[in-house]
């Protein structure tokens, strides 16, 4: 072990100038390590933020999650999907959840969109502004079906001033109602009565949740509990029509959980950011370490006639491997702790890039617990771990020698031919896969062609290089004496020209793909979606069309056709090799009337204009999803 130390320790600084590249590798492979890791912790740990019932100790609402059971393996397995429009109560849950010991007040609420002054709004009833809780600054609380109250900050067209009459559009009909009172809620709110609100959501039956504020005394744990055995002894389950095998009982959410009761589309974009910055930092991360390998590899190559001088002279392949990994290690820990404090500030700076491209959910939070800000530290370790293990395999050629041998330079073995074709030939197929295919399986072929033609191109190295010579030796002949000797020495060592090449590659290979497949699925989905827009003009209102408002569109002259589109979403269940998959797709509901004068929806079987109120899948569902998803119709 003293020998090993004492060689480490003179290497390190007589090859200062030579770890510099390794250093510098090594560091920003610590701090992407870091930066992922923690914001991908941040993102499985974060939850809809808590606006509209933080007043409130639980709130009891629909399972807004879809569950799909199949076989596989002979084992069953379970899929589940978010649902991103509101699972619905019955009404008979209030007064359920009312007689629960421990209940102070539990609050009925529903949700409805509003037109306000030109400009979308929320409607609910006033006893909901309890749950937030927001008070009123002027005036009264509403009593009156012709009454309500607004948010403070509705301020346009003299919205937030007591005794304006306002004509809000909810349904699609216009109706008049006086400002009774204004509240220091947000400026899209309107509250109305509790039986208008009721009237206006158009299911005067059923509830969107229901709040619960506690007892002195009793904690929200205990009475979520209460409310939950409750509610399973009186049978009551959600409105919703599910499949068989998929649970129908309610949810009594508490803490932090409350937010999915607001921000229906948060948890399921949270696993979207989920995949998407796990695929993104996976291709980061595995860049990152193979050019690490690389670069360990080529700098110990580079001295590969000093180790097998040591070895010549009767160094152990112990003592020569310990070496290596003391002076490797030794290198790999300062530059690890460097990315490690660099990788909170790059968290930070990553969390704001997603916030200001648009790519976190409205109401989705990325928290990050106290304990985990040290995460970069394990991640450190895992650096300085790989960067040993490539020393190790850096050396192993010349510490397994025999002394007599050491010095002598030996060529590529042919088992290494072999598998470096087989991966072309692998990545090859893959890139004809990626050609022919679409959607999904397009992407996932290109970056299977990337990392596999990438590590081809690793194991086929010297052969590439000597390759390269034959084409360039030439031409690089021409530039004097130095071209001369660059020629040569390229020619002579393939083995570390074809390892320098192989970090240029792995960036170029990994960039390309990232950067052009963004660019490709984009605008396959522009194409796709001009493709099915036929229409010149789009016409929506907040608050909803007017009855008759398409009939009065097509009367217009020069109007050829007029469709009235009515969007959603749906789940598809289906298995995959035995296992379950749940797959979300958009849906439009439309008027058949001259359809393919202003949509294209490509009907697989069938034409369009016998579409009518029944499903007719467009030609791209039976494929794969686009870019932008196929739309049943």
């Amino acid at each position: 072990m003293k020998v090993a130390a004492l060689l480490a320790a003179r290497a390190t600084r007589a090859h200062r100038k030579a770890w510099t590249a390794v250093f510098a590798a090594l560091a920003l492979t610590s701090l992407l390590l870091g930066a992922f890791g923690l914001t991908l912790v941040s993102a499985w740990s974060a939850q809809p933020r808590v606006e509209r019932y933080a007043g409130a100790d639980l709130v009891v609402a629909g399972d807004q999650t879809t569950r799909f059971s199949a076989t596989a393996l002979g084992e069953r397995e379970t899929a589940s999907a978010g649902l991103t429009e509101r699972v619905r109560i019955p009404r008979t849950a209030l007064s359920v959840v009312r007689g629960v010991p421990g209940v102070r007040t539990a609050v009925a609420d529903v949700e409805f969109p509003v037109g306000l002054a030109g400009r979308s709004a929320t409607g609910r009833p006033w006893e909901t502004a309890r749950l937030a809780p927001h008070a009123l600054r002027t005036g009264r609380a509403p009593q009156r079906a012709d009454e309500v109250v607004v948010g403070g900050g509705a301020d346009r067209a003299e919205a937030g001033r007591v005794g304006t009459r306002l004509t809000l559009r909810v349904g699609g009909r216009d109706a008049a109602y006086t400002v009774v009172g204004v509240a220091d809620g947000p400026r899209t709110a309107v509250w109305f009565t509790g039986a208008e609100a009721r009237r206006l959501s158009g299911h005067p039956e059923d509830l969107d949740a229901i709040g619960v504020v506690a007892e002195p005394g009793t904690g929200p744990g205990e009475l979520a509990r209460r409310v939950r055995k409750a509610l399973d002894t009186a049978g009551v389950t959600d409105v919703g029509h599910r499949a068989d095998g998929d649970p129908d009982t309610v949810r009594v959410l508490t803490g932090g959980e409350r937010g999915e009761a607001e921000f229906l589309a948060a948890a399921p974009a949270r696993g979207e950011l989920l995949a998407a910055l796990g695929s993104v930092a996976g291709a980061v991360v595995l860049v990152a370490l193979l050019v690490v390998s690389s670069t360990i590899v080529q700098a110990l190559r580079q001295r590969s006639h000093e180790l097998g001088l040591l070895r010549a002279v009767g160094a152990t392949p112990g003592q020569l491997r310990g070496a290596v990994g003391r002076e490797v290690g030794r290198v790999a820990a300062w530059a690890a702790l460097l990315g490690a404090a660099g990788a909170a500030p790059a968290y930070l700076g990553l969390r704001v890039l997603l916030d200001a491209r648009g790519a976190l959910p409205t109401g989705l939070e990325l928290t990050l617990p106290p304990l985990l800000w040290p995460a970069p530290l394990v991640t450190a370790a895992v650096t300085v771990l790989v960067a040993r293990i490539a020393a190790l395999i850096g050396c192993s050629r010349t510490a397994t020698a025999r002394p007599a041998e050491a010095l002598r330079e030996r060529a590529p073995g042919r088992a290494r031919g072999i598998a470096g074709l087989v991966l072309l030939g692998v990545g090859a197929s893959s890139a004809g896969t990626a050609a022919l295919q679409q959607g999904a399986t397009a992407a996932a072929a290109a970056g299977a062609a990337a990392v596999t033609m990438v590590i081809a191109c690793a194991v086929l190295g010297p052969w590439i290089a000597q390759g390269a010579m034959r084409l360039l030796g030439a031409p690089l002949r021409l530039f004097g004496p130095g071209g001369r000797l660059a020629a040569a020495n390229c020619a002579a060592s393939a083995h570390r020209l074809g390892a320098a090449i192989t970090p240029i590659v792995l960036v170029t290979a990994f960039a390309g793909v990232q950067l052009s497949g963004g660019a490709t699925m984009t605008h396959a989905g522009d194409a796709q979606a001009r493709q099915l827009l036929r229409a010149d003009v789009a016409v929506r209102a907040d608050g909803g069309l007017t009855a008759g408002a398409v009939e009065r569109i097509r009367e217009v002259p020069g109007v050829r056709a007029a469709t009235e589109v009515v969007p959603g979403t749906v789940v598809l269940a289906r298995s995959q090799l035995g296992s379950p998959e749940l797959e979300r797709l958009p849906v439009f509901g439309v008027t058949p009337e001259r359809l393919t004068r202003t949509l294209d929806p490509g009907c697989g079987a069938g034409t369009s204009p016998g579409c009518g109120p029944a499903r007719s899948p467009s030609a791209p569902t039976a494929r794969t999803p686009s870019a932008r998803g196929p739309a049943p119709w």
